[in-house]
């Protein structure tokens, strides 16, 4: 059956026609982001929308979705998408939502949802100019808004303003009337309540084999919390094609080589590392040992990534062995479908996100024949990237689980698998337990009420902007994002977080002199191309660092303030980085 023909999604849609709101929650490659096009043409048929916007937490799923997922209804429809990235030379860059589909990310979405339209930014921030916020907000109000994952951005640091602001759009949304819906595989329903709060009711559909979800502790769970609203749709076709043996091992460390070198060898393997020097140390240690082996994270820059995401496809097109060495950038953002993977321990619905990668269209009926082998090292490093309190459930819960079988776990599947032998239990059963135990908190109800009312009272980008700058100070000061350029190459730039680049910089101090244009303490070398020409500035930054405040700086460092800015980066020296490992992980850098 073609994915997008199927009672859920379609029931989906039905949702969203009669309520203006609507959510599903359906197994990864279920085939949700695919249905966004066909919702947009039934939106259009019904009169509901004119246009649909497609918001997601990552770049590199905008990437994805913009290139192969919406590429083949261009006939159809005019597509567009809004990140930091050039896709394709930036012919259909649309930073105002005014093309018909567009792929989004979360913090472009919200920024101009507020009214401070990311293409203006720095007008807006000069007082010279109130921007277009209202081009992008019609573009909004005249579409279908699909938020995918978006509850990826719930709880974690350089998250949490992000989401803050996206969950008042959606409360506004619904104030507002304006149809939208909300996709996911792996929210927890501690996380849900979240929404609810805020929404009051949401039409939720819940794909499961059986037709009362009878054997999924989620799906009971979402029930107890949405009553009525809750919808639960058989799809048994599907879920018994996607019946696994899924042999999950927990692992050390120091066991990790010689397991992937074991499988590299003979079909393709996936390797996940919560940060980028231990990706950079496992793929040195593997890339001797496999027939094929390549890196991929954050650091390495635009056109080398979309280079190593082409030798990912080949090498599965061709069914080769090798290893994919990653971050988290291709938690869920990167379709790498290999038959195996090695992950450092997280929390349970990032392990799923991860493990969700594997086993899709090309892999599929190899992992129905050959099973599924998953590796989590538990001693893997994770302090400072996620909630240790979600890790250590984590962590407990699945040596519960996996003590009676490695089969015990099925990543898939939403309702416990129905086979004889080994008891299976669907990861969303841990996840419920997990979070439950943990008793992590997911958003503050003040911040986000301030935001909603912010929104009704339609002010000006400038009052916006102040609102947000009290609401939300630390907060956003952990969103600031900034691009390193490497030599003269402007396309193969990388995005790093400030922050994060400080603490390099505070473990290596001669990183600065080296690789940054040797400034002085406390300070950055930033290029800054305006209207009238480039310049060379420097820009006194700190940890706690707003995106509001380095406009600011840059602006008021610039020898000419009539001018408007176009473009901003910090020039890397070509020596420290290397095409091979990225920004600053080579022979350079000590």
């Amino acid at each position: 059956m073609d994915s997008t023909s199927r009672e859920p999604l379609l029931r989906f849609y039905e949702n969203l026609k009669e309520n203006r709101v609507s959510a599903i929650v359906a197994p990864t490659s279920y085939g949700k982001t695919v249905f966004s096009p066909v919702m947009l043409k039934m939106a259009r048929e019904a009169g509901l929308s004119y246009g649909l916007i497609h918001v997601t937490p990552f770049r590199a799923l905008v990437r994805e979705i913009y290139l192969e997922k919406f590429a083949s209804f261009k006939e159809k429809f005019s597509i567009g998408y809004q990140s930091m990235d050039y896709l394709e030379g930036g012919v259909d860059k649309s930073p105002f939502f005014l093309r018909d589909l567009v792929a989004t990310t979360l913090d472009s979405y919200t920024w101009n949802a507020f009214g401070i339209p990311v293409a203006e930014f720095d007008k807006i921030i000069r007082d010279v100019s109130l921007g277009h916020g209202y081009v992008a907000g019609m573009s909004i109000f005249t579409s279908t808004v699909v938020f995918d994952e978006a509850h990826v951005f719930i709880g974690s640091g350089t998250e949490r303003a992000v989401f803050t602001m996206a969950r008042a759009s959606m409360a506004y949304l619904s104030q507002m009337d304006v149809p939208f819906a909300i996709e996911t595989a792996t929210m927890p329903s501690t996380k849900l309540s979240t929404i609810i709060k805020d929404l009051g009711r949401l039409p939720l559909v819940y794909v499961c084999r059986s037709g009362d979800c009878g054997r999924s502790a989620q799906a009971s769970s979402y029930k107890g919390i949405l009553g009525d609203w809750f919808h639960p749709v058989a799809d048994k076709e599907w879920y018994d094609r996607m019946v696994f043996k899924w042999r999950t091992r927990l692992i050390k460390e120091d066991k990790l080589v010689e397991e992937a070198a074991d499988i590299c060898r003979s079909k393709p393997l996936l390797v996940i590392r919560n940060t980028i020097p231990v990706a950079v140390e496992t793929y040195k240690r593997l890339k001797e040992r496999c027939p094929q082996a390549t890196l991929i994270h954050g650091w390495v820059g635009a056109k080398d990534r979309e280079e190593r995401i082409s030798f990912i496809e080949h090498m599965l097109e061709r069914e080769g062995a090798g290893a994919i060495v990653a971050t988290q950038v291709i938690e869920a953002g990167v379709e790498a479908e290999a038959h195996a993977i090695i992950t450092d321990i997280a929390p349970i619905e990032n392990l799923a996100q991860r493990i969700g990668r594997l086993c899709r269209r090309r892999t599929e009926s190899l992992c129905r024949e050959d099973g599924v082998d998953v590796y989590i090292i538990e001693d893997g490093a994770f302090k400072g990237v996620y909630d240790e309190r979600l890790v250590g459930a984590t962590l407990e819960k699945l040596g519960k689980y996996l003590s009676n079988s490695p089969e015990s776990i099925d990543w898939r599947l939403l309702e416990d698998p129905e086979d004889s032998g080994v008891r299976r239990h669907s990861f969303t059963k841990i996840m419920e337990e997990v979070h439950k135990e943990a008793g992590a908190s997911y958003g503050e109800q003040i911040e986000r009420g301030a935001l909603q009312q912010a929104l009704s009272l339609d002010l000006p980008s400038t009052s916006m902007l102040k609102i947000l700058e009290k609401t939300l100070e630390k907060e956003l000061s952990e969103t600031t994002l900034v691009k390193l350029v490497p030599g003269k190459d402007e396309g193969n730039f990388v995005v790093v977080e400030l922050g994060r680049l400080l603490d390099l910089l505070g473990k290596k101090p001669d990183v600065a002199g080296k690789c940054l244009g040797n400034p002085g303490k406390g300070e950055l070398v930033f290029r800054v191309k305006t209207s009238g020409g480039e310049e060379d500035i420097r820009v006194g930054v700190w940890k706690g660092m707003s995106p509001i405040d380095l406009m600011r700086k840059i602006y008021y460092g610039t020898s000419r303030r009539e001018v408007s800015i176009r473009d901003f980066y910090i020039p890397l020296e070509e020596t420290c980085y290397n095409r091979e490992t990225g920004a600053f992980y080579n022979v350079a850098v000590r």
